[in-house]
């Protein structure tokens, strides 16, 4: 099959993909159909895994990953219009009642959470960068979330300097390990998502969550959860490799991120780490490895 469809020409392969999409199912930025090559190649199947970009012509497929470009397309200006779009403004937030940064330093208020984040391999300087930080007062009001008896991690913005919201990780026994911040928009927006913008060889690692990214700070950012197709659109317009790293048990998530941005052109793998295992959980010397292999395949 491989050698087959090394011999077919690029017209061919295009005049098979157009054909398919004639009884496709057409979205706004995407046309889904079921995949010639995998039909051709003896998979039976009814799932649309060929997906078009309506905006840039390309397309891929989910399950056999062939790959291309309509030659002569014409952007679609409403699927254009839709990928430039974000929506909606976020919500800002002040810190939570009593806030203390950490620093590079702890302090009496602050030492037991600077030593949860090193006990998890986060190096000081990390830390303080992140402005981890803990909160000090009750709520002002019984309708607030307690904060207290957590390390709290701020999400900024660009400038690091407006809270779009934060996440805050028990130190203590909770039935809630992880609480975010009311009325913060998860899914439209991406922990440390600067990073995105920088244009360097460098990978960007992708995460699940805040302390993931500061074990291996800078160069990450955090889907704050399971991913968005919002996430998405900020993710293809990454100026770098980008390995998509998620919990041991999430890897098949992991992977299909990285085959939605393969077919924006975004240099995209991803890492599958050991069951229950988290980034943090694994050698880095292990991990450098697999991203630099994930890239490379």
């Amino acid at each position: 099959a491989t050698s087959d469809w090394v011999g077919t020409s690029a017209m061919s392969k295009n005049s098979l993909v157009v054909s398919a999409l004639q009884d496709g199912t057409r979205g706004v930025q995407t046309t889904r159909a079921v995949c010639p090559f995998c039909v051709m190649y003896g998979h039976a199947t009814r799932k649309k895994n060929l997906t078009l970009d309506r905006a840039t012509g390309k397309w891929f497929c989910f399950r056999c990953h062939k790959l291309g470009h309509l030659d002569g397309w014409e952007a679609d200006e409403a699927a254009v219009a839709a990928s430039r779009s974000r929506g909606k403004a976020l919500p800002v937030f002040d810190p939570p009642a009593g806030w203390l940064p950490i620093g590079e330093r702890p302090t009496a208020a602050t030492s037991t959470a600077y030593s949860y984040a090193r006990s998890r391999g986060i190096k000081p300087l990390a830390i303080a960068q992140t402005q981890m930080g803990v909160s000090t007062s009750r709520p002002l009001s019984e309708d607030e979330q307690d904060f207290r008896n957590r390390i709290i991690i701020p999400i900024l913005d660009a400038d690091n300097t407006t809270w779009l919201g934060y996440v805050g990780r028990t130190l203590g026994k909770s039935n809630l390990t992880y609480m975010y911040k009311r009325g913060m928009f998860r899914g439209e927006i991406l922990y440390n998502q600067k990073q995105v913008y920088i244009e360097t060889e460098e990978p960007l690692l992708v995460v699940e969550g805040t302390l993931d990214v500061a074990y291996v700070w800078p160069n990450a950012v955090a889907t704050l959860g399971t991913w968005s197709e919002a996430q998405v659109q900020i993710l293809r317009e990454a100026r770098r490799p980008v390995a998509v790293v998620l919990d041991g048990d999430a890897w098949r998530k992991g992977e299909a991120l990285s085959m939605k941005l393969k077919l924006y052109g975004v240099r995209a793998g991803f890492v599958r780490l050991p069951p229950t295992l988290d980034p943090d959980d694994v050698e880095s010397d292990w991990l450098q490895d697999e991203i630099r292999k994930c890239l490379t395949q």
